[in-house]
């Protein structure tokens, strides 16, 4: 269980984790294993409390803060200084706009609150994508129903609805986007999204299985050096089209050089700073990788990528605190990661298209890292699974009496 909070009893200037889930989770554990203090505030019961790792301070922090909470809790520690972790865009946007007193106690290296806000919202990334001429999908912006209308039927032969900002669609829809396949179906999910209260797009959907996904995850300091690039190819994902990863692989940077040329060039447009998370797709029409998305702060398998060889948060922990950065050159390629929660649907769909049998999926386990699971910290996987058969076993009482 996570130790409680007990004042500097570190010379090492600690972190505070900010945001939930694995990618917290993932933070946390990379930086502890650097003998680096961790600390977390308290959201009821959340997996990164229970990892060995981290101390958990006692005060609350509501999890949608904005800037004026951060600081008064802030201010409330006992400590002289922090390096601040935001683990989602919401909390990356708050730490953004914090004062510059308050950012000289508990500094963080991140970009700009502009390039967060862009990179955030895809309405903006896309217009950036078309203004530098890198390689991305086809990207139309829709203000009003008019706009779907004007547009050519052959548009929606493969196309779908995106969101402006995905992580607040996410959370309504269950979903990513919505896929289209004619301008009335377009039409009707348009209309369901904006009484939602949401922007959105229409954005060419580019052909091809799950392993045409790429990410290159890294970091840049504060001198705008590209100090660390880790290269993942996505096996399977869930949902299948506008899904997670939900298997993957390392692999070798030289195999994807146009798409490590295309992030570079972005990157250096926008004058980025900090952990990056970029996803491309390879588009066989035309051999190009083309951009989908920029996740300017820590994502969920960053822990992949630290026991693979690179530590983006040790690197960002640096940074913030003013060090010099000493570029990693290489990592383990080959290293598999799966997410056991998710990658049971990815199976069971792909075995229904008889595309996976039992024994190669089973197989595809051996060996590969996982999110949630590790040998060295395995309470955060067994508390989340003792707490998934709770709820169920509650579920299942409910309905039988009638209280479900």
């Amino acid at each position: 269980m996570a130790s409680e909070l007990n004042g500097s009893d570190s010379k090492i200037v600690p972190a505070l984790v900010l945001g939930s889930g694995i990618t917290a989770l993932g933070v946390a554990r990379s930086l502890g294993r650097e003998n680096i203090p961790v600390f977390y505030p308290c959201h009821g019961g959340d997996i990164v409390s229970h990892s060995r790792w981290v101390r958990q301070i006692s005060a609350s922090l509501d999890r949608f803060s904005g800037p004026k909470q951060l600081t008064a809790f802030l201010k409330g520690l006992p400590f002289e200084k922090m390096v601040l972790f935001p683990c989602s865009d919401s909390w990356a946007r708050t730490v953004a706009r914090l004062d510059s007193d308050m950012l000289g106690r508990f500094p963080s290296s991140l970009t700009s609150f502009e390039n967060i806000d862009m990179l955030s919202d895809k309405s903006r990334f896309a217009k950036v994508l078309h203004q530098t001429g890198l390689p991305h999908p086809r990207t139309i912006l829709l203000e009003a129903e008019s706009d779907l209308e004007s547009l050519s039927d052959g548009l929606f032969e493969s196309a779908f609805l995106k969101p402006a900002r995905s992580q607040e669609f996410f959370a309504h829809f269950q979903v990513k986007a919505f896929g289209v396949h004619s301008r009335i179906e377009a039409i009707s999910r348009f209309r369901e999204i904006q009484k939602a209260g949401f922007a959105a797009m229409l954005q060419e959907y580019i052909p091809g299985p799950a392993t045409h996904h790429y990410f290159i995850d890294g970091f840049v300091d504060r001198f705008a050096r590209v100090c660390a690039r880790f290269a993942r190819q996505r096996l399977r994902m869930y949902p299948p089209d506008f899904g997670n990863s939900t298997y993957m692989i390392s692999v070798p940077l030289k195999e994807i050089s146009e798409a490590v040329a295309t992030v570079d060039r972005l990157l250096s447009s926008i004058r980025f700073r900090g952990i990056f998370s970029t996803e491309l797709k390879y588009d066989r029409r035309d051999g190009l990788f083309k951009i989908l998305e920029v996740n300017a702060r820590p994502w969920w398998f960053i822990e992949f990528a630290t026991t693979s060889g690179v530590n983006v948060c040790r690197l960002a922990y640096e940074d913030a605190l003013g060090m010099w950065v000493q570029p990693i050159e290489d990592y383990d390629v080959g290293n598999r990661c799966l997410h056991p929660y998710y990658d049971r649907y990815s199976f069971l769909q792909l075995y229904r298209g008889h595309q996976l049998t039992i024994g190669s999926w089973l197989k595809s386990w051996w060996g590969a890292k996982q999110p949630e699971f590790c040998w060295d910290d395995p309470l955060p996987a067994l508390w989340d699974f003792f707490s998934i058969i709770l709820s169920r076993l509650r579920r299942i009482c409910g309905m039988r009496t009638g209280k479900a």
